[in-house]
């Protein structure tokens, strides 16, 4: 399938969900776009008071806050920012200011505000390519964010939040393309035994800060 297709069954599947979850109400709005059924399925969720949140048919689940901040980068930044435990630079970019958006620190890596799996995400290397990109960009008519290029190995982290306790189970290395685009084409699992326990202390340790500052406690 292609990417548009894959988009389109996507929504199909939300739609059906969301038409079971509320009483066989219908959407009016359809765009075969993923993240924007997810949103709106969290919002017809916290109407119907159904599944996603505390107070819903008694089931355990999330704040619309902290819907917003797993899927929103830029608040996710600013709310870590705010904490102390996001130092690196970070900016939106939007249609409105698109045009005069200057960037002054390179290498600088630029990914779309929602979304995931390394989807139009860049390395960009100086002020005319982030224009270049940028002007690429624009027709997908949704928000960017740029921010500090980190070098060194990244990680994926499994693991669990129960009652405000952070439970790590795996680490994975990451398996990524050369730069500039850095996709994720695998990972090598990073058991946890003696000679990688401080790496997991490490991550667990950080990880509860964050959870913390998020103000998450289950998930």
């Amino acid at each position: 399938y292609s990417s548009h297709q894959n988009d389109a069954f996507a929504a199909n599947v939300i739609l059906a969900g969301i038409e079971f979850i509320t009483e066989r109400k219908i959407l009016n709005e359809v765009k075969t776009n993923g993240e924007y059924f997810l949103r709106k399925l969290q919002i017809l969720a916290e109407e119907n008071k159904y599944v996603f949140y505390p107070r819903g048919q008694g089931l355990i689940g999330i704040t619309q806050r902290n819907a917003d901040l797993c899927t929103d980068k830029y608040f996710f930044h600013q709310v870590l920012a705010q904490k102390k435990l996001r130092t690196i630079s970070c900016m939106l970019i939007q249609n409105s200011n698109v045009q005069n958006f200057v960037w002054k620190n390179f290498p600088a890596i630029l990914k779309p505000r929602f979304g995931a799996g390394s989807r139009a995400v860049k390395i960009i290397l100086n002020q005319e390519e982030l224009a270049h990109t940028v002007s690429l960009y624009c027709p997908l008519q949704e928000d960017f964010i740029i921010e500090d290029y980190v070098t060194g190995q990244e990680y994926g982290v499994d693991g669990a939040i129960i009652n405000g306790e952070v439970a790590v189970t795996l680490l994975r290395k990451k398996i990524n393309t050369p730069p500039p685009f850095c996709q994720c084409v695998g990972y090598l699992a990073v058991p946890n035994y003696s000679h990688t326990i401080n790496m997991y202390n490490s991550v667990t340790s950080f990880l509860s800060e964050v959870i913390s500052a998020l103000e998450i406690t289950n998930g």
